[in-house]
């Protein structure tokens, strides 16, 4: 009877929700999985490929180390040795091509700050030349598709993703799809998306912080205290990019509260962080959050692109705000418009290259929510520029500058960005120069421009004069 009940007030649900323009079916469920999505976007790859580990390492020694003379007010203490900490999400670790591999360690932007600041010892937590190929990594070829690398891989586990570890001091302590919400995250989820007490969620970087931690800490261990713990000079802070980067490669599929949250309540990580460099004399920077969705991930195909092939000006998805009202039972599907996203999931691309079985094209087999950013998704990333507003204004108060890296992506998605030594920066896909192959994290070359903005602020607020990059023999040197 209770069961019975349920379902009559679903359906009255749906009966007040159709003049909404939403169409409600009940039967046979389809739509989202009841798995919790993937924090890390995949690439849909054809096949494996092997590639040899690229030693860079040699290269960037032929650029010139910056001298720590130059610092300014930067080394408040005179310290003979300043150490620098990075804390970051995936751009900060790296990762780029749709993974995180040694050489994108070597050439992530913290690595680069360090090397103008001339700290000689900065350490990032690499994978050894032999597993140099990390977590693998995407390669996309001439014809379109992606091959997914596959050797000498670190990876030691999958059930749950775990990697070799690292020993000894680690300084950039950065990692893929750690964001102001992750960082301090306590929910406790099972793989089914259903709380369940007891049962810890383990979030994805978790597996690369495990990395760096004994074996008897690496279950307790929480990502915010081990910062607060480590002693040292310098700090930067680059938090916020992968919970953008997570709500929108995922459709913004049950993440909806986390955006909401994102510049409110756990927004304390920014402040708890910004308060513990003042507390502790910490020099160093904070960067804001770039708008995600001009990136190439968001445009590999379009709307219009799937009316073309069909013929036709109705297309379908369900809506997964509504979907949690039913229980399962009953589906709530609305038609795409123009302003709706396609992300480059498996679904996607057969109903823009295959054939008319594909989802989307009936009321009966729509496509899921993780594979479109509605209207209403794409305002909920508004958030980020909240975030941006109380970085900004924690940052005034305890007097620490902010790396206007939102900014820095609006000058290169305009595409008239020129570095200060002539490289014009090409934000165009496949072919520009700053995002690497999955449309989402930049090249060793955008990581250099990247690296270059944070030394502009930190010498403009320290009195420093630490060097740039000449971002002219960086790009000859290493090629992405």
């Amino acid at each position: 009877m209770e069961r019975f009940m349920y379902r009559t007030a679903a359906l009255l649900v749906a009966t007040l929700v159709l003049g909404s323009g939403f169409i409600a079916f009940s039967g046979d469920r389809v739509g989202p999985p009841r798995k919790l999505v993937s924090q890390i976007p995949r690439l849909l790859t054809t096949g494996t490929v092997n590639v040899p580990v690229k030693n860079i390492g040699s290269l960037l020694n032929l650029l010139p180390n910056g001298n720590p003379a130059n610092v300014g007010k930067l080394n408040a203490s005179a310290a003979t040795n300043l150490r620098l900490i990075a804390v970051g999400g995936a751009i900060a670790s790296g990762y780029r091509n749709g993974g995180l591999y040694r050489e994108g360690q070597l050439t992530a932007y913290p690595n680069l700050v360090a090397k103008q600041l001339g700290i000689t010892d900065f350490q990032s937590p690499l994978f050894s030349e032999n597993q140099g190929n990390g977590s693998g990594y995407s390669m996309l070829t001439t014809n379109g598709d992606y091959k997914q690398v596959a050797n000498n891989l670190a990876v030691t586990g999958n059930d749950p993703l775990m990697f070799s570890p690292v020993s000894g001091r680690i300084d950039n302590l950065s990692f893929p799809m750690l964001g102001v919400h992750s960082s301090h995250a306590s929910e406790e989820w099972r793989t089914d998306d259903r709380l369940t007490p007891g049962v810890p969620y383990d979030p994805t970087w978790r597996a690369y912080f495990k990395r760096l931690l004994p074996a008897n800490e690496q279950l307790t261990a929480r990502y915010i205290p081990y910062v607060l713990s480590q002693k040292t000079d310098l700090m930067t802070i680059d938090l916020g990019f992968d919970d953008a980067i997570w709500y929108a490669t995922a459709g913004g599929y049950r993440l909806l509260g986390m955006m909401n949250q994102l510049a409110m309540g756990e927004g304390s990580v920014i402040i708890q962080l910004l308060a513990h460099m003042k507390k502790n004399g910490i020099r160093g920077a904070i960067a804001t959050v770039p708008d995600v969705l001009p990136f190439p991930y968001f445009r590999f195909y379009t709307v219009g692109q799937a009316r073309q092939r069909y013929k036709t000006t109705t297309l379908y998805v369900v809506d997964d705000d509504h979907y949690e009202l039913t229980n399962g039972d009953l589906q709530f599907v609305t038609q795409l418009n123009d302003n709706d996203l396609l992300l480059p999931t498996e679904e996607v691309v057969a109903l823009v290259k295959q054939d008319n079985t594909s989802k989307g094209l009936s009321t009966k087999t729509p496509l899921s929510s993780q594979s479109v950013l509605t209207a209403k998704e794409i305002k909920a990333l508004s958030h980020v520029e909240e975030l941006n507003s109380l970085i900004r204004y924690q940052a005034k108060a305890v007097g620490i500058p902010v790396v206007d890296i939102a900014g820095l992506h609006k000058q290169i998605l305009s595409g008239q960005y020129v570095t200060h030594d002539g490289v014009q920066i090409d934000p165009s896909f496949p072919k520009g120069n700053f995002f690497s192959a999955d449309g989402l994290h930049p090249t060793a070359l955008g990581q250099a421009v990247i690296a270059n903005e944070w030394i502009k602020t930190l010498n403009a607020h320290y009195e420093a004069s630490i060097p740039l990059l000449s971002t002219r023999h960086f790009s000859e040197l290493i090629k992405n």
